[in-house]
């Protein structure tokens, strides 16, 4: 019995020797990181001395640019963090991934988060890579929360985060397709950061909702009448 008086059983505690899995790998030099999921269910390595772009090559950055990524991607995704999904997890790194093939064509070389401007930050706007404007809302909604509480930045490069306007969503087509894969709060984020984009989601929600709702009432009248 528990303490309150309820059955069941007692949660099972850790041997005495026990140690959590190692997030940070000491083996990479501090460059690649473990995920696991809430659950339990899946784990990934991600490892920043390792970027590709979209056509499958190596993207060449500084180690120590590699090891802020890591560092900053590890805390992102900790236990006490809002990323507690594979999905979530993926959809940082592909945003990292981003700013890596960015500071990899830059000159002079970004060594680390002492060498990046507010020039940097402003650039990043725009730089799209072909992405929609909801798409590229994300990127720079989830760069915001990565790099505003940063104190390995200069003061004026995270005060530069916020000088700048999110991306106009204009048209339907810039909404992008629902990935079942993607963390549940992005909505919040389209709320917080597009208000268009957020509208726009919740007609297309609501599209699909009715449509589901006819598809199944229908299916039910059907069957009656065949019986």
């Amino acid at each position: 019995m528990s303490a309150g008086g309820r059955g069941g059983r007692q949660a099972a505690m850790p041997s005495s020797d026990w140690q959590p899995p190692e997030r940070l790998l000491e083996a990479s030099g501090g460059t690649a990181v473990r995920v696991i999921e809430e659950s339990g269910a899946r784990s990934r390595v991600f490892d920043f001395a390792d970027i590709h772009d979209p056509k499958g090559k190596r993207v060449v950055i500084d180690e120590g640019l590699q090891r802020w990524f890591a560092s900053a991607f590890a805390e992102r995704t900790s236990t006490r963090s809002g990323v507690k999904r594979m999905g979530g997890a993926e959809s940082l790194y592909s945003v990292l991934s981003w700013l890596a093939r960015y500071f990899a064509a830059q000159s002079p070389t970004v060594r680390g988060p002492g060498d990046v401007t507010a020039a940097h930050v402003r650039a990043l706007w725009t730089h799209t890579e072909g992405r929609n404007a909801a798409s590229q809302c994300s990127h720079l909604h989830q760069l915001r929360q990565l790099w505003r509480d940063d104190d390995q930045l200069p003061k004026e490069v995270r005060d530069a985060l916020y000088r700048e306007r999110m991306p106009e969503v204009t048209e339907v087509s810039d909404v992008p397709a629902y990935d079942a894969a993607l963390e549940l709060n992005a909505f919040a984020i389209a709320v917080a950061v597009c208000p268009l984009l957020a509208l726009l989601l919740s007609v297309g929600l609501l599209n699909r909702a009715l449509k589901r709702h006819r598809f199944q009432a229908a299916t039910f009248h059907s069957s009656h009448i065949l019986l």
